[in-house]
C-alpha cells in the first residue's frame, strides 16, 4: 500500500474513535507520506480549512466553533479540527490532542517501516553483489 494511502487509512481509523456526532477534520503534511486530509460525517469545509490552516508555522488561528489541535515532529505536521458548536469542551480538546499525537506517531511508524524495508533491500543487493564477486 502506498504511504499516502496507509496514512489515510490510519487517519480514518482514528476518526472512527471520535465521540458520536462530533464533526472532525484531520489534515497532515509529512515528508514520507505527503499531504492529505480526511473528514468525518458532519464536518464542513470551514472545519477542513481550519485544519489545513493549522499546518502553517506559528500558532493556529482561533476558529469560532472549532477546537484545533496539532502535533509536530521534525517536518511532520498533523492538525485535527473538531466542531464544538460554541466553546470548546474539554472532551473536544482532549480527543483532538490525542488524535493528532496518535496519527503523527502512526505516520512516523510508517516512515520507519519504509526505511527498514529499504535497508533490507540494500542488504540483499549487497549480499548478491558479494556472491557475484
Amino acid at each position: 500500500m502506498p504511504p499516502s494511502c496507509a496514512a489515510a487509512a490510519r487517519a480514518r481509523d482514528i476518526l472512527a474513535t471520535a465521540p458520536a456526532d462530533m464533526p472532525v477534520a484531520i489534515a497532515w503534511r509529512h515528508p514520507h507520506v505527503g499531504e492529505g486530509s480526511v473528514c468525518a460525517a458532519g464536518a464542513n469545509e470551514d472545519l477542513l480549512a481550519a485544519a489545513w490552516q493549522a499546518l502553517r508555522d506559528g500558532p493556529p488561528d482561533r476558529q469560532p466553533g472549532a477546537c484545533v489541535q496539532r502535533a509536530m515532529r521534525g517536518d511532520g505536521r498533523i492538525a485535527v479540527a473538531s466542531g464544538t458548536g460554541g466553546e470548546p469542551a474539554p472532551l473536544h480538546a482532549s480527543w483532538s490532542r490525542l488524535a493528532a499525537d496518535s496519527l503523527l506517531t502512526a505516520i512516523d511508524a510508517l516512515a520507519t517501516e519504509g526505511d527498514v524495508s529499504a535497508l533490507r533491500r540494500s542488504e540483499r543487493l549487497q549480499q548478491a553483489l558479494y556472491e557475484i564477486a
